[in-house]
């Protein structure tokens, strides 16, 4: 049969049910069976009444190709399936194609348009992650942070290699069939996978400090308003306008508009503004002004720089809390995940519920009733 592949030491079976090209496989590195399993698929996917039948080699098979035809294949096979599924988004498309790029060069220090496929080894990534660290010195911050830089960039690389790429790969006669070791190696442990809810005195601390920004009517209540309580990134707070709340029957909401210009998530997304933070949002000297945030001050400033150096004198350390006001966005989804649920956390962070798990989901132990501080 010459539908049959070979990966690493196991054979596939390729065929087309109702005109989609699958892959399956046969579990088996042994020839003799691989063929009677591969003819029983085909015909079990055949007396379930779909049209299905051997998708033969059209073309001979190559075992590695260039990084530059790795890439622009990568990028035909994404566009195809785009067109079925709807993602991948081009911009990730771009991101991975700009990670395997960096990992090689980071590696080798050569331009990666003078390797083939064959670079990548688990040999390579060792490299890569013995050079990156090296970048970074022996702080818990420093080492964190290459932990999860480097990780991010591997991960991305090996998005070239997801199932439905192999496949599209295999129509164009590519059979990387030394990918399956560069795939399952691990050269950096992934950072920590869950996110932890900070000492409840340091908490409480910055939400007593908070009111005497209120008091002093500070610009910087509005900044802790928008972080803490609507859980916003600081493009978005700094970008913020009134004219972004919407008022209806089901409760007033925060429409984030869809935007590459203050925030990384192309998406726009909704969250709801209870009752206790609409009435501090309502006493903010700019309401009835255009932006949320005065515009007499340097909006992104004011929260990346300025909100970053009041926590810092509250207890926010550098070493343990490098993203600044970023962590009152993490307060933000913990409340809403203790509250209501993974779910809905999720929708009103903008953010995919796996990336929410990891990144905020941790019950506030108070589990005070809402709407105390959002």
């Amino acid at each position: 049969m010459n539908n049959l592949l070979k990966r690493g030491k196991i054979y596939h079976v390729r065929y087309q049910v109702n005109g989609v090209i699958k892959t399956r496989s046969l579990k088996t590195g042994n020839l003799e069976e691989a063929r009677p399993r591969a003819r029983e698929i085909i015909k079990t996917a055949q007396k379930q009444g779909f049209n299905a039948s051997p998708v033969e080699k059209s073309k001979p098979t190559r075992p590695s190709i260039t990084i530059t035809e790795l890439c622009a294949t990568y990028r035909e096979a994404a566009a195809a399936r785009r067109r079925r599924k709807g993602k991948p988004r081009e911009r990730t498309v771009q991101t991975n194609i700009n990670q395997i790029h960096n990992l090689i060069r980071t590696a080798t220090d050569l331009d990666a348009t003078g390797y083939t496929t064959d670079i990548l080894t688990p040999d390579t990534l060792d490299r890569y992650a013995d050079k990156l660290t090296a970048r970074y010195d022996d702080t818990y911050e420093h080492q964190v942070r290459a932990r999860t830089t480097g990780h991010s960039t591997i991960q991305h690389v090996k998005s070239l290699f997801a199932q439905w790429a192999l496949e599209y790969y295999e129509t164009q006669g590519i059979s990387l069939v030394d990918i399956d070791a560069f795939m399952k190696h691990q050269a950096i442990e992934p950072p920590d996978s869950k996110y932890t809810f900070p000492p409840i005195p340091l908490v409480e601390a910055t939400e007593q400090a908070s009111k005497e920004l209120q008091r002093d009517r500070s610009p910087l209540y509005g900044a802790f308003l928008l972080c803490h309580d609507l859980g916003l990134r600081a493009g978005a707070a700094a970008a913020a306008r009134w004219d972004w709340i919407e008022h209806t029957d089901n409760g007033r909401f925060l429409h984030i508009p869809n935007s590459n210009v203050f925030q990384t998530k192309s998406k726009s997304y909704r969250i709801r503004i209870n009752e206790h933070t609409w009435e501090q949002l309502i006493n903010l000297d700019t309401f009835g002004q255009d932006h949320i945030l005065p515009a007499t001050v340097d909006r992104y400033t004011l929260i990346t720089e300025d909100l970053c150096e009041w926590m810092r004198g509250i207890g926010w350390d550098h070493a343990h809390y490098s993203k600044g006001a970023h962590e009152l966005r993490k307060l933000a989804g913990a409340r809403w995940y203790t509250h209501h649920g993974l779910q809905v956390a999720a929708e009103w962070l903008g953010d995919h519920p796996n990336t929410v798990y990891r990144f905020y989901a941790d019950l506030d132990p108070r589990n005070h009733p809402e709407p105390a501080m959002a």
